[in-house]
């Protein structure tokens, strides 16, 4: 993910005659009840990534023309902290999270080695879950996200590679992008809000199928999300404009809605 526009693609590759990846994790949580229908947990971890592997995408391609000669394995670290509540109160119930974590990658490659914040670090995340029992039949529930965007890399300037060929008297030109530091910017905020509803199925061609299934209740549900859109963009990745400007694209310009059947046995 050296390059500006690619940076909203992963890419997945077997390991052929490569030593697997490697991490030990380590976590430690404490909970304790505040009453008898809440209660506070708080976890600590820490994640030692002994070997991890990324590509190298600016590699000579008449060095390494196959994929598998572009990865390179590196190591890096994660830690952090998780407190969450949960409870309930009469038909309402839910929970609140809070999370603050770091996590970083070093590969020979890249910064000759140095460490640099990875791809998916969140410094900050807030989650809230509510639920409303309003009917026995009938539910609500809301859930509202708030967490830190990710880093991404804008390149600071590029140059090209020339290679010439005397037997053809051809040239190849492969240009490479120039950046000072891997993941220099971070994304702006993202906050997402979603609604949702959820009402049991007493009769009908649904009630039928589940019987015919051997189910025993039968759920229509029903996700209004992104209800957000018209006051907060979630940038997605940049591309360069002009005179050094950017324009960032993001995943919620419109809200969205679903409906699903969901079935209990």
């Amino acid at each position: 993910q050296e390059y500006e526009l690619s940076q909203y693609l992963d890419y997945y590759y077997p390991l052929k005659n490569q030593t697997p990846s490697t991490s030990v994790h380590y976590i430690l949580g404490f909970e304790k009840l505040i009453t008898d229908q809440s209660q506070l947990s708080i976890d600590f971890y820490y994640k030692d990534i002994q070997r991890v592997y990324t590509f190298d995408y600016n590699v000579n391609p008449l060095e390494a023309v196959r994929f598998s000669e572009k990865i390179k394995p590196g190591q890096g670290e994660s830690y952090g902290m998780e407190i969450m509540w949960e409870g309930n109160f009469r038909s309402f119930s839910g929970w609140l999270s809070y999370g603050l974590s770091r996590s970083t990658r070093s590969y020979p490659h890249i910064m000759e080695g140095k460490s640099f914040v990875h791809d998916y670090d969140r410094t900050h995340t807030f989650k809230a879950v509510v639920h409303h029992q309003i009917l026995p039949t009938l539910s609500y529930s809301g859930t509202l996200r708030v967490m830190s965007g990710t880093p991404k890399t804008l390149e600071t300037g590029g140059q090209s590679y020339y290679y010439y060929d005397p037997v053809s008297g051809g040239y190849a030109t492969y240009p490479t992008a120039i950046t000072a530091k891997k993941n220099n910017i971070r994304l702006p905020l993202f906050i997402q809000l979603d609604l949702g509803l959820k009402k049991r199925i007493r009769k009908g061609f649904a009630v039928e199928l589940a019987d015919y299934l051997g189910a025993s209740e039968s759920y229509l549900t029903a996700t209004f999300g992104n209800l957000l859109f018209l006051f907060h963009r979630n940038v997605w990745f940049y591309i360069p404009i002009e005179d050094g400007k950017y324009y960032g694209f993001a995943n919620n310009y419109f809200p969205n809605f679903s409906v699903g059947y969901t079935i209990k046995f």
